[in-house]
């Protein structure tokens, strides 16, 4: 490592350059996500278009009877047939 690093770290103009940079994750708007959006969502007014949960909620029951089916679990799930 260079002893350079933490002079570059101070550095103002890179300081400068590091506080205009923003990460932000941008996913659907799923209530059980793994990430937070809400900075994205105040920062550069993110609005996802859709649900992923909703949106393929038909394809993913359809994966979860098979795992059902497969690893030999009930076939009532939180009371349902």
């Amino acid at each position: 490592e260079s002893s350079d690093r933490c002079c570059i770290d101070d550095h103002p103009a890179f300081l400068t350059f590091a506080n205009r940079i923003k990460l932000s994750h941008g996913i659907s708007d799923n209530p059980h996500a793994f990430w937070s959006i809400a900075n994205a969502r105040q920062v550069i007014g993110y609005a996802p278009e859709d649900n992923s949960e909703r949106r393929f909620a038909d394809e993913i029951g359809r994966h979860l009877a098979a795992a059902q089916k497969r690893d030999g679990y009930p076939e009532q799930v939180n009371g349902e047939k």
